[in-house]
């Protein structure tokens, strides 16, 4: 696992920006000034030893004498404006999908854990370097721990180029479902999944990468913090009186502080 993370965070960094070319310089116009008063702009294809000289303009061609002529003036080159570029979407909808490997940090509440992660995120592009939207996933971990994660989610380009640096914040509401054994007060212990929430934020550092007009990779490291609000009903087992059972009822309440870290690839549309 330590060497697939590794290669992943090399290939983060592994791209770059590609160079964009000069757009080509308009080429320049000869204008003639007559004696008649009218000016005539084409460009002169021949100039024959009497001063006769033939001009092209419009896909016609011209032939005017040199005692017609008062002055000749030549344009300067001109280049057109460069074209602004954008390496992705102006605006409208995007789409997001990403999976990733996330560590779950271990405290004195809580015990360390590796959890795969899916999310899908809808997004509008504002602009060409800042996208909102809605996103919803899970994260599924190997000790019979679930995370189902709801967030709104801003993301700001650094650049307008092909490959860009982002920032993104994701903040919303995380639940949790997670087994729980419990005592039954008797000796026998049942087990039982429970449903969890609390508040989440996680901010990540990605870089992104256009494959065309329409479609990018996605590839950040991310940092999220969450709590979880712990809510438990159980019985207490009292003992048989007169051929009945009887059981006092309690409600367990804990309040839990959790973070961890992740590596996220994606596909942008």
């Amino acid at each position: 696992m330590k060497n697939t993370l590794i290669l992943l965070l090399f290939c983060l960094f592994a791209f770059s920006s590609f160079a964009q070319k000069d757009s080509a310089t308009i080429a320049p116009r000869d204008r003639i000034y007559l004696k008649s008063g009218f000016v005539i702009m084409g460009v002169i294809t021949e100039k024959d030893s009497t001063g006769t000289i033939k001009l092209e303009s419009g896909h016609r061609e011209f032939s005017y004498r040199a005692d017609e002529i008062k002055k000749i003036e030549k344009e300067k080159p001109v280049k057109p404006p460069r074209p602004q570029i954008y390496g992705f979407k102006k605006m409208g909808y995007t789409g997001i999908l990403e999976c990733g490997y996330t560590y779950m940090i271990p405290t004195s509440q809580s015990n360390s854990a590796s959890m795969f992660s899916l999310h899908f995120i809808n997004s509008y592009q504002e602009s060409p370097l800042f996208t909102v939207g809605f996103g919803f996933g899970t994260e599924i971990s190997n000790r019979e721990l679930y995370m189902l994660p709801f967030f709104a989610d801003f993301r700001l380009n650094f650049t307008r180029k092909h490959n860009s640096p982002f920032l993104e914040l994701a903040i919303g509401y995380n639940g949790v479902i997670s087994n729980v054994t419990i005592s039954d007060g008797q000796g026998d212990y049942f087990s039982r999944y429970h449903f969890f929430s609390g508040f989440m934020v996680s901010p990540s550092l990605g870089w992104r990468v256009r494959l065309n007009p329409k479609t990018a990779l996605v590839f950040s490291l991310s940092y999220k913090y969450y709590d979880t609000n712990i809510s438990l009903n159980y019985a207490q087992y009292n003992g048989n009186y007169f051929g009945t059972d009887y059981y006092t009822l309690y409600t367990w309440y804990s309040y839990l502080k959790s973070q961890a870290v992740s590596f996220k690839v994606g596909l942008q549309f």
